[in-house]
């Protein structure tokens, strides 16, 4: 009885009896998409290109230590967020779905940079305070729940 019961079980989630034929797949059949690795990011992607900061705030252009941009990167791969902040380099997590786009806390270098502390101190706060995003293939603005909070332009 108890055989009968374990093979009733077995049958109930396919583990006893006879299997089904198996079925050969064309040798010219792709392999799925979870087995390839990740994508390549879309045209009109901004993940996986460099952004340079064209506007923070109402501040236009601003230029960091060395007459250098603040910069931002997307990459998809590790899903995170990389750049240059004005004075550091910064690394964090971020999460993107549709046009909702959140950063984790970054990390960076702590050279001390003079005025270009002042931008990087707003570039990194600003991260955290983004929302959505809206996109074109040549911009990036980076939104928080009041609106706009940042413009980039792709380098």
């Amino acid at each position: 009885m108890r055989t009968l019961m374990t093979c009733v079980a077995l049958v109930a989630v396919g583990g006893c009896g006879p299997k089904p034929p198996a079925q050969d797949e064309p040798p010219d059949r792709p392999a799925p998409a979870e087995a390839a690795g990740p994508a390549p990011a879309a045209a009109g992607s901004i993940t996986d290109q460099d952004w340079i900061l064209a506007q923070l705030g109402e501040r236009t252009a601003p230029m960091g230590a060395g007459n250098r941009p603040p910069t931002l990167r997307l990459q998809s791969a590790e899903s995170r967020a990389v750049g240059f902040a004005g004075c550091n380099r910064y690394s964090g997590a971020y999460t993107l779905a549709g046009d909702s786009l959140k950063f984790g806390p970054a990390i960076s270098t702590k050279m001390s940079c003079g005025d270009a502390d002042q931008l990087e101190r707003g570039f990194l706060a600003m991260l955290p305070v983004v929302v959505t995003y809206t996109a074109t293939d040549t911009s990036l603005v980076l939104n928080g729940p009041g609106g706009p909070l940042a413009r980039f332009r792709k380098q």
